[in-house]
C-alpha cells in the first residue's frame, strides 16, 4: 500500500514542534515594547492635534463672528444718516467699536498662537507616525523571517518523515536487493 501525504502527516509530529519534541517558540518581536510605546505616542499626538484643531476652528469662528458684528455695527452707523445724530448712540457706537476691535485683536492673536501650536502638533504627529511605521516595518520583516524559519522547519520535518516512512516501508527488501546481485541472462 503506497503511503499518501495524509498518512504521512498523521504519523508526523506536529509541524510546530522540533524533532526532539520541543515546541517552536511563538513569534516574539524583540522591540514589541518600543512598538507599543510608539503607538501610544502616536495616539497621544493624534489626540493633541485633534484638540488643537478643534480649538483653532472655534477661535477662528469666533474671530469671524466678531468681524461680522463690527461690520454690521459700522453699516448700521452709516445708514443712520447725518441728519439724525444721536450723541448718546454715537458714544455707545464708539465704545462698542473699540471693544469689538480689542476683541478682534485678541482673537486674532489667539488664532495665530493656536495656528503655531497646530503646526507643531502636526509635525509631532507626522514624526510619531514615521517612528511607528519604521518599527512596524521592522516587526513585519522579523515576522517574515520567522515564517521562513517555520517553513524551513516544516520542510525538514516532512523530509525526515518521508525518510522514516521509506525506511519503515521498504528498507528490508531494499537491503536484500542490494546484497544479492541480479541474475544475468546468458542468452
Amino acid at each position: 500500500m503506497p503511503i499518501s501525504l495524509v498518512t504521512l502527516s498523521s504519523r508526523m509530529q506536529p509541524v510546530s514542534s522540533y524533532p526532539s519534541g520541543q515546541q517552536m517558540k511563538a513569534f516574539e518581536f524583540p522591540l514589541q515594547a518600543a512598538l507599543k510605546l510608539r503607538r501610544h505616542r502616536q495616539d497621544l499626538a493624534h489626540r493633541r492635534f485633534a484638540v488643537l484643531q478643534s480649538q483653532y476652528n472655534s477661535a477662528h469662528d469666533q474671530l469671524r463672528h466678531y468681524q461680522r458684528l463690527l461690520s454690521l455695527a459700522e453699516q448700521t452707523a452709516q445708514s443712520a444718516g447725518e441728519d439724525d445724530v444721536d450723541v448718546v448712540a454715537l458714544l455707545n457706537y464708539d465704545v462698542y467699536r473699540r471693544r469689538m476691535t480689542e476683541q478682534i485683536d485678541e482673537q486674532s492673536e489667539l488664532c495665530r498662537r493656536l495656528r503655531g501650536e497646530l503646526t507643531q502638533a502636526r509635525r509631532d504627529l507626522m514624526e510619531a507616525c514615521r517612528e511607528q511605521q519604521r518599527l512596524q516595518i521592522l516587526r513585519d520583516s522579523h515576522y517574515e523571517q520567522y515564517c521562513r524559519e517555520l517553513a524551513a522547519l516544516e520542510n525538514k520535518q516532512l523530509d525526515e518523515a518521508g525518510v522514516q516512512a521509506w525506511h519503515m516501508r521498504g528498507s528490508g527488501s531494499l537491503a536484500l536487493n542490494l546484497s544479492a546481485p541480479e541474475p544475468r541472462d546468458a542468452g
